[in-house]
């Protein structure tokens, strides 16, 4: 027989009934010992016991009042997620953004332009200009730059102040030559007249 143990177990009564039924007592000795180292070794010890906690080591853990005013699943299932989170905007992204928006007007430069309703205005005001359909029946530049070519071989004005100086100076010569012809005479002056401008 195996060691005794604080488990309970009448073997005599056991190997006593045992015999009653017919068994021969050595067998049922044998039985009521094999018995025993059974129910010795699913039974725990406690040595056994020693591992799991005591009604001690629980108190510190907390019970289902204890936990009654916590969050439970159901409650967490409106907050969102780090998947949610995951679409929006980090700080960093907010902070690259800002870097790009240096360049950009801000309200103050804005300022400066016309409005809506500053074009409306101005618009309400151009009604006795003239439009495309007006300007169709004026010369273009194009039509100027053809005009101009064909005035190529006409004189400018230039070209008349040089006539008109050439012109002068030949009056003046002129008007000498007859005060000359004058004081000579009239039939030299015929003469040279006749000479110089041949009939």
């Amino acid at each position: 027989m195996s060691a005794p143990n604080p488990i309970c177990f009448d073997t005599l009564h056991f190997v006593k009934r045992l015999s009653v039924a017919g068994m021969p007592p050595g067998q049922a000795e044998a039985l009521a010992a094999v018995q025993v180292d059974m129910l010795y070794n699913l039974l725990a010890t406690k040595q056994d016991l020693v591992r799991f906690a005591t009604k001690e080591d629980l108190a510190r853990f907390a019970t289902k009042e204890d936990l009654a005013r916590f969050a439970t699943k159901e409650d967490l299932a409106r907050f969102a997620t780090k998947e949610d989170l995951a679409r929006f905007a980090t700080k960093e992204d907010l902070a690259a953004l800002a870097a790009r928006l240096d360049g950009f007007a801000t309200k103050e430069d804005l300022a400066r332009f016309a409005t809506k309703e500053d074009l409306a205005a101005l618009a309400a005001r151009l009604d006795g200009f003239a439009t495309k359909e007006d300007l169709a029946r004026f010369a273009t530049k194009e039509d100027l730059a053809v005009l101009a070519a064909r005035l190529d071989g006409f004189a400018t004005k230039e070209d008349l102040a040089e006539v008109r100086q050439e012109v002068a100076v030949l009056k003046a010569k002129v008007d000498l030559l007859m005060w000359v012809v004058s004081a000579i005479g009239g039939g030299v002056l015929v003469l040279i007249f006749r000479a110089f401008w041949p009939v």
